[in-house]
């Protein structure tokens, strides 16, 4: 039987990328293979915290508070350190979305994938899985590096620039990256409004 460790589940709305403002039912996994110093739930790093779910404890809640037809998206820490497999169940209930490093292989099945690089090199399993590249930028070098991401994998879908902690000088360096490039910006609206 198939259990995971989820550190919460909550609805809300998707305060970032291509479908922010959404609303999304979050069920956040518990643990992280990376230990990144900008992480801005560092309660889901650990792979022993959280609460223990079976499959059908976790459909459960989540159809508890959630509404037919809206998103349920997957996060973390990082979700794909556990088996989504059975996971995928949820599919059944809305538009299942993930966001995930990119660092481990993402199964087919949903219906949005972001991949979120943060400091370890994103894997090819990962990335034939995307629609969506959302990338975090608090400086120029971050936008060039960003470039130099999309040229190496021919990567032609949505891409994000959310503003690294939301600064005034990582907000306008992403502000002028979207308008010189075409690409959307993500202001974790969540937070701009004070909601989880």
């Amino acid at each position: 039987m198939s259990r995971f460790r989820v550190s919460e589940i909550y609805r809300s709305i998707q305060g970032e990328g291509k479908h922010t403002g959404s609303p999304c039912t979050i069920v956040r996994l518990q643990g992280c293979n990376l230990r990144c110093s900008f992480c801005d739930t560092p309660h889901a790093l650990d792979a022993m915290g959280g609460k223990e779910y079976t499959i059908e404890q976790l459909m459960d809640e989540v159809q508890q508070i959630h509404i037919r037809g809206n998103i349920i998206l997957l996060t973390g820490g990082e979700p794909a350190m556990q088996d989504l497999t059975a996971l995928l169940a949820l599919s059944c209930l809305g538009p299942l979305h993930i966001e995930t490093n990119g660092t481990l292989p993402i199964p087919s099945g949903f219906s949005w994938v972001v991949i979120s690089p943060k400091d370890q090199p994103v894997i090819k399993e990962a990335m034939k899985r995307a629609n969506e590249i959302k990338w975090l930028v608090g400086e120029m070098l971050d936008v060039d590096e960003l470039k130099e991401f999309l040229a190496r994998w021919q990567y032609i879908g949505a891409v994000s620039v959310q503003p690294l902690s939301l600064s005034e000088t990582a907000t306008k360096t992403a502000y002028n990256a979207v308008l010189a490039n075409g690409w959307n910006l993500s202001l974790q609206t969540h937070k701009l409004i004070g909601v989880q």
